[in-house]
């Protein structure tokens, strides 16, 4: 999940310049994942500590996006914070997994139920490392991408839902407010902001894709790079041309983690 507002740029602030993770005090574990001369902090909040194979799976995710755009998303991902508090999607019914950057904050927010032991969306895949990659497709492209993703697979925008969030005021306040506290702004706001349309839905590799141009990019993005058979070809054509078969192997920089 994220934000309706692409992050551009880098990120420059600390976690702890904001008061919700702030107030948590210090995490119960910590690490740093050194992307070359990059760094992204890893702080868990959760009682639950991440598992060996948890961080062979960041490992994997964070090498894999160190050869895609020169990697600019370790320009704009600087934390991984895990909050031990768990956010629910109104839509779906169940616990979300993740949310993206948001407004160039530099952090990338896991929920205690990326750590479950469970699938993810996407056949065959974990669901931490699916969340990973998901939220990490996030912060990979910005809004020109996103808009040539849009014409290319028959996304539409339903003219009706984006009047009313107009007339209401609620786009402005959608782009400055935490999608935590989305709520707060309409009582249909989840409903308001579906204001998007696939002509092809049965082309999304996941119900959750269908959602937006965005979550199917970054759904896509899961598969293409996991378990690129239950892909859409196109999609997966698209998405190897475009980013997967010119990854940098050979210049690819060094990946480490190491516990604070």
């Amino acid at each position: 999940m994220r934000n309706l507002e692409c992050p551009e740029g880098a990120a420059e602030k600390s976690w702890r310049d904001d008061t919700y993770w702030a107030e948590k005090g210090e995490p119960k574990e910590a690490f740093e994942v050194l992307v070359g001369e990059k760094k992204v902090e890893v702080c868990n909040f959760t009682d639950v500590a991440l598992l060996p194979e948890q961080l062979r799976e960041l490992e994997d995710v964070v090498k894999e996006f160190s050869q895609l755009g020169n990697g600019v998303v370790f320009d704009r991902v600087r934390f991984i914070l895990i909050d031990n508090n768990q956010l629910f999607d109104q839509e779906f019914k169940e616990g979300i997994n993740g949310m993206g950057v948001e407004r160039g904050d530099g952090i990338i927010k896991l929920y205690p139920r990326a750590l479950k032991p469970i699938g993810h969306r996407v056949p065959g895949v974990s669901n931490f490392a699916g969340t990973l990659i998901h939220e990490f497709s996030h912060a990979l492209v910005g809004a020109k991408f996103y808009k040539e993703w849009q014409e290319e697979f028959g996304w539409v925008q339903d003219k009706g839902k984006l009047g009313k969030l107009k007339r209401l005021g609620l786009l402005e306040e959608i782009a400055e407010t935490q999608q935590k506290n989305w709520e707060k702004l309409h009582p249909n706001i989840w409903n308001l902001v579906r204001f998007w349309k696939v002509y092809n839905p049965e082309k999304c590799v996941t119900d959750y894709a269908k959602r937006g141009p965005e979550d199917d990019f970054a759904e896509s993005m899961v598969a293409a790079i996991k378990n690129p058979g239950v892909l859409d070809p196109r999609r997966l054509g698209y998405l190897r041309g475009k980013f997967l078969n010119g990854n940098d192997k050979e210049n690819a920089p060094e990946i480490s983690i190491q516990k604070s």
